[in-house]
């Protein structure tokens, strides 16, 4: 089971990328609409990048990512455990210094966000440094490259 503070935060900070080729195929069940590219497929997780949220101001670029897990997921949040199968995030990165910050997140039941909605939260937006090798790393490369 994973720690209280929400699984994403886990995920981006300690998941290796295992892909660098951007793609908009998947192959758990129905796709996602063209919007959402594929940044990184590891054995467990599939993490995609909305295309059209992308926001730029300077070197700030902000997102939406998705998660879709290939099986059901659980975190313990104020004494309950929530299952799920898919999240969303919304992160900012800032570029030239390679630091992200998770503004928000939901939690789904279902892959692609679909069924219902498991649990929302909202983060602090504190900026800490992008690990080599890591998910939110994943993110970096491809909304810094936009």
């Amino acid at each position: 089971m994973k720690k209280p503070l929400f699984a994403l935060t886990l995920m981006l900070a300690s998941c290796v990328c295992f892909s660098q080729d951007y793609k908009t195929n998947t192959e758990m069940g129905i796709p996602l609409s063209d919007d959402w590219v594929l940044v990184d497929d590891s054995d467990n997780t599939q993490t995609f990048v909305n295309k059209k949220t992308i926001q730029i101001n300077g070197n700030t670029r902000s997102a939406l990512a998705a998660d879709n897990y290939r099986e059901y997921q659980e975190v313990n949040e104020g004494g309950k455990t929530i299952i799920y199968k898919s999240g969303e995030i919304k992160f900012v990165v800032l570029c030239r210094k390679k630091q992200i910050a998770l503004a928000s997140g939901r939690l789904y039941s279902e892959n692609y966000m679909k069924g219902n909605l498991a649990l929302s939260l909202e983060f602090s937006n504190e900026y800490g440094k992008i690990s080599s090798g890591s998910k939110s790393e994943a993110f970096y490369k491809y909304v810094c490259s936009q």
